[in-house]
């Protein structure tokens, strides 16, 4: 044989590398088929040329082995490995995968069955589930009542379009366990809001002006003690000055007081000294005058109240002031304060009356084509003349420098100011006398005497609240709006001033009210705590803050009568009632108050109220607000809306029982200005209300209602819920649930209350979506008895249907035993709404559901699959098919996740499970092998070439 058969030999080796080349291409090519599985290839020697069997061993040998060449290889096998391949997602809802062992059965071309992995399917033409090549796959069909038919194979027909009757339910059948263990359900979830402020009582609109009190200036301030004779004796004497809120008998506060003055001698035979000069200031109402002790060193720590003086300003109100044109103005363009001063004397003589405030002075501006500025209003307030007195322009505020300008007499109401600032008179000068005619024994008597207080002060950074308080009523108004006011004072007092005040005399009527001051502490910015009372609600007073932390915070001091002397501020004003109007309900946020139900006056608005119960969201109810919608409306609507079903309920002989927790019916209510619902009793009844929960629809659009509710009790106790959906007469769902709470259990028997709401209940009015409850009675074995009602009674006022929709509650299926939780749905209900299929899904179990258009699911087919006992034995038919082979086995036919058979995947696809790697290495073995045996045939064509040489 020699080298011919080694060119044989050779020849299979290629054969063999072209095999596997073959076959690894195959797999290379199909990496992206879904479904394919790879094959690999297996080889064996072939023919083999004995040339000794060898012999054993004997005495005289130890034996030789055989000696055998081969002549080549051949392939064995080729074997498709049928492992698991990647599930990918797919946005198909038709495609499906198998995930474990199992093939898809469809019909071939003739008839057959064949068998695939591919899960790539469509709806054909004639609405059956068909592969990407057209076979139709096969499974169980349902009948006309959607039942599956488990007899023959057919195509999978998914009837897009079918249509369906309506009919109204007459009966919801139950199915579940509701065990007697667990928590009685006596308590119920109660749900508040914040407490919330009666906006219709009026309250300071402004806050209060503050300061650091400041001691007076003694600059051009004169004494004279010696041009008057009087009572005060002989001897030197020093003063001290300050400001105060009002006189000694009303015991008005001090500021800062002064510096000592120079000394005041009062000659021989005794005298009266005259202080003049003393300059005013226009946030307090006097100035107090204190003296030393005859002869006492001006350090002296007592000094004695010997007068006081007003210091002259009024509060000018009623006038206004706006720039105009007028003939001869000369007013440039920019802004101008104006204060007036009245006085029986004529310009330019000393004005003998008093002078308006800084902080009420008029404000005008002088815009562009405007040349003066016209003050109207005026009065002269029973003096003879009214002298006008304005700023330069653009002053800094009301608190510059102010000019006289002009002045008007008794009758007249307006003024033209047409001057310029150059020609503005000179400033106004408000300074006061004081003569000193109090002897010193007077001034010192132990039961008349004053001295200067320098103590006590406050120290820290302090913010400011009034509030109006009707001593008849009891009724406090919120307070006023807190602006960035913080004053810092190291030690010192604080002088408030500008106080917002009312003219509603019948709210806040004068002889019954009084104005209530309220301060944080330096330790404490965020709690405000009572300081004092002013018995005026005008706001024409000024007070002197002196009251040490410690004092004010002292909450349980009380007076000689047992009152309360100090407490902390109630921000949020005056509590709503249930008759209160919704359009004046008031939140506070902060510092900050707003209208919770906000809307243009004189219009309406609509509430749109969007619920939970046990977790889940109920239906959106609507309800208008008008301008005569009170509170006891919105929580009425509310409670309906919410489905809260009121003792004694339909059944005065089995009332709806009572909240263990507070003792409350279940219902809505006003408590300390909060807005609560009880709910019903039982976890599943709990109700809550979300941050969006509540919209409101107006004329300048939609916003979200401010008003959030917290759980204040919790709801306990065993229960479980069923939602369905039931059919009117003409086919319209409506959507029912029902929930069951463990109400009682005994030696006997197990008790619960079932509670049926429906967001499509439609009453005449009103919102209320409950539509009954009852009891269901369980033996001590676990069995139904009975119950005391099913029937649920759905109102259909506002439509066409048959109204009201009842139907029964069949309760024969539950179970009463125990179990570690109760369970509650709905196996069937017997009405249909008219509706075409509009979509299906594939089920793990390879049940086919249709989802028509009315929401009922049913049956539409069960997809078959079959696996073989030896799969690499079936016979490949090409576009991924398989048809049994004869080393495959019989098919063996069942349902996904039945006997060994895998599960479906839908909406995925099983991808090829070629290794692309481990086949390009085989590649390389491949290429290697073919080229080692074309060395063979190389050699020996080299090996003949030189035989044939041998003849030369």
């Amino acid at each position: 044989m020699g080298l011919a058969s080694a060119l044989s030999t050779a020849l299979t080796g290629l054969n063999a590398a072209e095999t596997t080349i073959d076959v690894v291409g195959n797999n290379l090519a199909n990496s992206n088929t879904v479904g394919f599985k790879a094959s690999s290839a297996s080889f064996a020697t072939q023919f083999l040329q004995t040339k000794s069997l060898g012999s054993a061993p004997t005495s005289n040998s130890g034996g030789t082995n055989p000696r055998q060449v081969g002549l080549g290889t051949m392939v064995a096998d080729i074997t498709p490995n049928f492992s698991q391949g990647t599930i990918q997602i797919s946005s198909n809802p038709t495609d499906m995968a198998i995930q474990g062992e199992g093939f898809f059965i469809v019909q071939g071309s003739s008839g057959e069955r064949l068998y695939t992995r591919n899960g790539i399917f469509k709806l054909n033409s004639e609405n059956q589930l068909v592969t990407i090549t057209g076979n139709r796959v096969l499974g169980f069909g349902v009948n006309d009542q959607y039942q599956i038919q488990q007899t023959n194979l057919v195509p999978l027909t998914i009837p897009l379009g079918a249509a369906a009757v309506a009919r109204p339910t007459s009966t919801a059948y139950l199915e579940g366990t509701l065990s007697p263990t667990g928590d009685i359900g006596d308590r119920a979830e109660t749900i508040q809001t914040g407490v919330l402020s009666n906006g219709a009582i009026s309250y300071p609109r402004t806050a209060v002006s503050t300061v650091a009190a400041t001691p007076m200036m003694l600059t051009g301030v004169t004494f004279d003690s010696t041009s008057t004779p009087g009572p005060i004796e002989p001897g030197n004497y020093y003063y001290r000055f300050v400001y105060a809120d009002d006189t000694m008998a009303n015991g008005g506060t001090e500021g800062i007081a002064s510096a000592n003055s120079v000394q005041v001698t009062v000659p021989a035979g005794g005298g009266t000294v005259q202080i003049d000069g003393l300059p005013a200031d226009d946030k307090y109402s006097y100035v107090r005058v204190y003296r030393t002790e005859t002869n006492h060193p001006a350090d002296d720590p007592k000094y004695y109240f010997v007068g006081e003086v007003s210091t002259n300003y009024f509060d000018w109100s009623g006038a206004s002031a706006a720039g105009v044109n007028a003939v001869g103005g000369d007013v440039d363009v920019g802004t101008y304060y104006y204060r007036i001063e009245y006085s029986n004397v004529a310009w330019p003589g000393s004005a003998d009356g008093p002078l308006s405030k800084t902080y009420d002075a008029l404000q005008a501006t002088v815009a562009s084509g405007q040349n003066a500025v016209e003050l109207t209003g005026l009065s002269t307030g029973g003096y003879a003349f009214a002298r006008i007195y304005r700023t330069m322009k653009n002053p800094a505020s009301n608190q510059d420098t102010y000019y006289y300008v002009g002045s008007i007499a008794s009758g007249t109401t307006t003024f033209t100011d047409i001057t310029d600032d150059a020609g503005l008179g000179p400033a106004v000068s408000h300074k006061l006398s004081f003569t000193d005619t109090t002897t010193n024994a007077d001034a010192t008597d132990p039961s008349t005497r004053h001295l200067l207080d320098t103590y006590p002060s406050i120290s820290g950074n302090y913010s400011y609240y009034v509030t109006f308080y009707n001593r008849a009523t009891g009724v406090e108004s919120r307070p006023n709006p807190l602006t960035v006011q913080g004053i810092t004072v190291e030690p010192g007092r604080v002088h408030l001033y500008n106080f917002p005040g009312t003219t509603d005399s019948l709210q806040w009527p004068p002889g019954d009210c009084e104005t209530r001051i309220y301060r944080n502490l330096a330790t404490d910015a965020n709690t405000f705590y009572y300081v004092t009372s002013i018995n005026r609600v005008d706001g024409n007073f000024s007070y002197t803050d002196m009251v040490p932390d410690s004092v004010i915070s002292d909450v349980n001091a009380v007076g000689p009568g047992g009152e309360k002397l100090h407490w902390t501020l109630n921000l949020d004003g005056p509590p709503i009632s249930q008759s209160t109007l919704l359009k004046d309900v008031i939140r506070r946020d902060g510092s900050t108050y707003a209208r919770v139900f906000d809307y243009p006056p004189g219009t309406s608005a609509t509430l749109e109220f969007t619920g939970k119960k046990g977790d889940r969201s109920l239906a959106t109810k609507t309800f208008t607000i008008t301008d005569t919608t009170k509170v006891i409306d919105l929580y009425n609507f509310m409670e309906q809306a919410l489905g809260i079903q009121k003792p004694p309920g339909p059944d005065p002989d089995h009332p709806i029982p009572m909240d263990a927790n507070t003792g409350h019916a279940a219902g809505g209510f006003v408590e300390n200005g909060k807005i609560k619902f009880t709910a019903n009793n039982g976890v599943d009844n709990a109700v809550s209300i979300g941050l969006s929960g509540l919209q409101l629809v107006t004329t300048e659009g939609r916003k979200t209602v401010n008003l959030p509710f917290t759980a204040q009790h919790r709801a306990a106790g065993n229960s479980a819920v069923a939602d369905f959906i039931a059919y009117d007469s003409l086919g319209i769902p409506v959507a029912v649930r029902i929930t069951a709470v463990l109400e009682s259990r005994s030696s006997t028997n197990t008790v619960y209350r079932w509670y049926a709401d429906s967001p499509d209940n439609d009453p005449v009015t009103g919102a209320s979506i409950s539509c009954g409850t009852g009891l269901i009675y369980f033996d001590g074995e676990g069995n139904f008895i009975s119950a005391t009602n099913s029937t649920v009674s759905v109102m259909r006022s506002h439509v066409s249907s048959r109204s009201p929709l009842e139907f029964t509650l069949d309760f024969t299926q539950l179970s009463g035993l125990a179990t570690d939780h109760s369970t509650l749905a709905i196996s069937r209900q017997d009405g249909s709404a008219p509706g075409v299929l509009t979509s299906f899904i594939v089920g793990e179990d390879g049940r086919i559901r249709g989802v028509f258009s009315n929401g009922i699911t049913r049956d539409l087919g069960q997809i078959r699959l079959a696996r073989f006992s030896n799969v690499a034995g079936l016979e490949q038919k090409g576009e991924n098919m398989y048809s049994a082979g004869v080393n495959s086995g019989l098919p063996v036919e069942g349902n996904p996740n039945e006997q060994g058979i895998g599960s479906i995947i839908a909406g995925a696809q099983e991808l090829s499970n070629t290794d692309i790697g481990g086949n390009l290495i085989d590649l390389i073995l491949a290429s290697t092998m073919y080229r080692g045996n074309a060395r063979v045939v190389t050699t020996v064509q080299q090996m003949f070439d030189e035989l044939l040489a041998l003849r030369r």
